[in-house]
């Protein structure tokens, strides 16, 4: 039987909006038109692609929930709003009030409807795909580069391939270049750092990653390069300490800082001249950021332009005072122009959003490990803003977003795989996938049990289910895992070969209320556990054990009396409190409340403690009796910070 290759629709409409979205940019290369009204089709179609791609979202059933769209589409409000804002000052502001009309506000347009766009692509590629989502944006990378190599072999041949190859290793600006495709390029880098640095099952995505980087040496992208052993360094740095809201603060500062220290070197011509010097080719970069100096400062009063600013600025530009360069189609500096377009203030907020705001929003809301993917991806993206236009790449910023998302989508379907789990372990244990059940399948058998009491992890206990009604457990036990309860004895399998006789031998074992029976204990065929009984792990219990009492050890003995062992408890709860406040603190990295200390809050009075109390959850016990129990105990401290000055002191 012939074996058939699908593919979802769900992927290919979202293959085909990306594929769109690429080839406006590379349509020179692939279809041999740069130009004129097949160019504005193609340019223009990934406005009209992505609104039917979300059309289309809308219309099928969801992998994300309204919830999660409405979370991220939170996170990136600020971002807009400060485009927006920018934009209404830059009116009365900039500069250069000249170059308003039409063709400014068309771009200005332009830059919004991109921004819309990228959040209405990302929105929609995850609700279809769901967790697949970076599977799917890779494959379409993959696809278009393949579409790439087959034109490549009619335009300049095979030799023409291995040139490309050969020269991009090399960094050799002669060599055919057929390959440099700027935006595909910077995209595919984003996904070599999450296979790279961040998937699962490394082995599995082996052959993928070989031809993403294959594909990415032929884009002949230094800076890219650059980005990627960025993004590896701080790949390593975080395997090895740990990435904490701390330090996720400290790196977004430093970059932030790095930024206008750029700006200075930018501004400084030594910089360039000093290139020049060593013979580094710059590409004109250094006569393009000269162009812009020229009419902006690096300076507190520098107001922004708008958000075409810079484009409008390049589209007029004198080619005289950049040497006749006729091909200048951006600044070739992200850093450079938010800073021209947005102003000191609005640059420096941009930057803070993008290098502190979102990964600590995306720590708080998805996790660490999306944080990270994200801090990773965003930093090698700064590093290609130094000398490229790569903020303004529509599937760098898809991809941006999509990877670490999906990364958390994962996460969270791994959970629901543990549901699922669960679910298996109830049909293959339906006896024992729970205390409950486990407890109805004793008392169904003839044991008694009393209510509130939990058995923790019944797959691994052994209550005698030969001899049922001979087990009698009182009210509200807690019975831990491989714990042995017993009533009958074996000893006649020795007897009945000798004698020819099997005297069963069995007797009634019986727990009282309020018992704790730690991990690992034995309670023997016969015992009598009285009320209010602590049993230490690994305890050997037999014979009658009294009311009120700590027992431990093989066979078990009577260690202290409960009125002994809660007096020492009470004596040890504050400094137990000390230690979970300090590590605690240490691991949140920030200053704790009365609501992360809610299992210590009978050491202090505050008011407010319902609050507290009403979110305590003790699975069967009487929970109106534990927070009448809690509120009469006596308080050590006056208040919380009172508590607090005395782990200072």
């Amino acid at each position: 039987m012939k074996s058939r290759l699908t593919v979802k629709k769900t992927h290919l409409l979202c293959a085909i909006t990306l594929l769109l979205t690429l080839f406006s940019g590379q349509s020179s290369k692939l279809f041999g038109i740069s130009g004129g009204a097949a160019y504005q089709l193609l340019y223009y179609s990934k406005y009209i692609s992505a609104l039917f791609l979300v059309a289309y979202a809308l219309s099928r059933p969801r992998k994300v929930s309204d919830y999660e769209v409405k979370r991220l589409l939170t996170i990136l409000l600020p971002l807009v709003v400060l485009m927006i804002v920018v934009e209404c000052f830059a009116v009365f502001t900039s500069p250069v009030p000249a170059m308003y009309g039409i063709r400014y506000w068309t771009r200005s347009l332009a830059a919004f409807l991109d921004r819309f766009c990228i959040y209405a692509v990302v929105i929609g590629i995850w609700e279809l795909c769901g967790d697949e989502a970076i599977e799917c944006i890779t494959n379409t990378f993959i696809v278009d580069e393949i579409l790439i190599f087959i034109s490549a072999i009619f335009h300049v041949g095979v030799a023409g391939i291995v040139e490309s190859f050969l020269g991009a290793f090399a960094f050799s600006e002669g060599a055919s270049n057929y390959f440099e495709v700027h935006e595909l390029t910077f995209a595919i880098g984003l996904c070599i750092i999450y296979y790279l640095f961040f998937a699962e099952r490394k082995k599995h995505n082996t052959g993928k990653l070989v031809f993403l980087v294959i594909s990415f040496i032929l884009g002949s992208k230094r800076i890219g390069m650059a980005g990627i052993a960025a993004a590896g360094l701080f790949s390593l740095f975080v395997h090895k300490k740990g990435l904490s809201r701390r330090k996720l603060l400290t790196i977004g500062i430093v970059g932030v800082l790095v930024c206008y220290g750029y700006l200075f070197i930018v501004y400084n011509n030594e910089f360039f001249a000093i290139l020049n010097e060593h013979g580094i080719n710059n590409m004109g970069r250094d006569l393009i950021y000269a162009y812009f100096v020229r009419r902006t400062k690096l300076s507190p009063t520098q107001m922004g332009w708008g958000m075409a600013g810079v484009a409008k600025v390049v589209e007029n530009m004198d080619r005289s005072e950049v040497m006749y360069m006729a091909a200048v189609r951006g600044v070739h500096n992200d850093i450079l122009k938010i800073y021209i377009n947005f102003g000191f203030v609005g640059s420096l907020i941009w930057y803070a959003l993008n290098l502190i705001y979102f990964p600590v929003k995306f720590m708080n809301e998805y996790g660490k490990k999306a944080a990270t993917i994200y801090m990773a991806l965003i930093l090698y993206l700064f590093i290609t803003y130094l000398t490229d236009n790569t903020e303004s790449y529509f599937v760098c910023q898809v991809a941006l977003l999509l990877i670490p998302i999906t990364e958390y989508l994962k996460e969270k379907i791994g959970v629901s795989i543990v549901k699922i789990k669960e679910a298996i372990k109830k049909l293959i244990y339906p006896n024992k996938y729970c205390s409950e059940a486990y407890v109805n399948f004793l008392r169904r058998g003839g044991a008694k049990i009393g209510e509130g009491t939990i058995f923790y992890n019944p797959m691994n206990t052994v209550v005698d289910e030969t001899s049922l009604p001979f087990i009698e457990i009182g009210k509200n036990c807690r019975i831990t895992a491989e714990v042995i309860i017993l009533a009958h004895d074996y000893s006649y399998a020795v007897l009945r070969p000798e004698y020819h006789c099997m005297p069963r031998k069995a007797g009634v074992t019986k727990v009282g209320d309020n018992v704790f029976v730690g991990m690992k204990s034995i309670i023997l065929m016969g015992s009598q556990i009285g009320n209010n009984v602590i049993i230490g792990a690994g305890a050997v219990v037999s014979g009658n054990i009294p009311d009120n009492v700590v027992v431990a050890g093989n066979p078990a003995k009577v260690v202290c009396t409960l009125d002994d062992y809660y007096e020492r408890q009470i004596k040890r709860l504050d400094s137990y409190a000390k230690i979970y406040y300090k590590r605690t603190k240490s691991y949140l990295q920030r200053e704790l409340t009365e609501n992360d200390m809610n299992w210590y809050n009978q050491l202090w009075k505050f008011e407010g403690k319902d609050q507290i109390y009403a979110g305590i959850k003790v699975d069967g016990d009487n929970i109106s009796e534990i927070i009448s129990d809690l509120k009469n105990v006596k308080p050590i401290y006056e208040s919380f910070d009172d508590f607090k000055r005395s782990i200072d002191t």
